[in-house]
């Protein structure tokens, strides 16, 4: 149960803030979204960096989906791994992949462009500040451009995991795959 509670969402203040989420996110308000709207100027920041790292950034779904995968397992949160494991799965990433997250370095089935993308976004996520190695295997796989979209989405979704978990958002009705435990 969430801590805060939700707001209404259909004051007529908001309904156009409302109205382009819903869009923008196959018709659903998530309770993300529902919580943000306690802040109306904070939710459509959120909104706007969303879209651009989902849909207006050049980095490919794959590897932006093993990110945002990456960054739930790393920050134990429920709520990015059900909404992001099965976008995941329809950019490419098999299920053997997605359960190797954790142990990544070890599994067989990372292209050398996975690996490179891991790595930056275990250590952006873990450590802030990539040592040299990392950077080079990054820049081995990725553009400038790629690179900045990459760690954009690795900060902006360990973002998100702290906020659902300080607020203890709810998981939507209709959740993807559940969390798997930790190894």
């Amino acid at each position: 149960m969430a801590c805060v509670e939700y707001p209404a969402i259909d004051r007529p203040e908001i309904a156009d803030l409302v109205g382009r989420i819903a869009h923008e996110r196959g018709g659903a308000v998530i309770n993300l979204y529902r919580m943000l709207l306690h802040s109306p100027p904070v939710a459509e920041g959120w909104r706007g960096l969303a879209t651009a790292i989902r849909i207006d950034a050049e980095l490919d779904a794959r590897s932006r989906e093993l990110a945002i995968c990456l960054v739930a397992r790393l920050t134990g949160s429920a709520c990015e791994w059900a909404h992001h494991a099965p976008i995941a799965s329809r950019a490419g990433v098999d299920d053997a992949a997605l359960a190797a997250l954790p142990a990544w370095r070890e599994h067989a089935g990372f292209t050398e462009r996975d690996r490179g993308v891991l790595a930056w976004t275990e250590a952006v996520t873990v450590d802030l500040r990539p040592d040299p190695v990392v950077l080079r295997a990054a820049r081995a796989v990725l553009d400038d451009r790629q690179l900045v979209e990459l760690t954009a989405t690795a900060g902006f979704h360990s973002c998100v995991a702290r906020f659902v978990l300080a607020l203890d958002v709810d998981e939507d009705a209709a959740p993807g795959a559940p969390l798997p435990s930790a190894p």
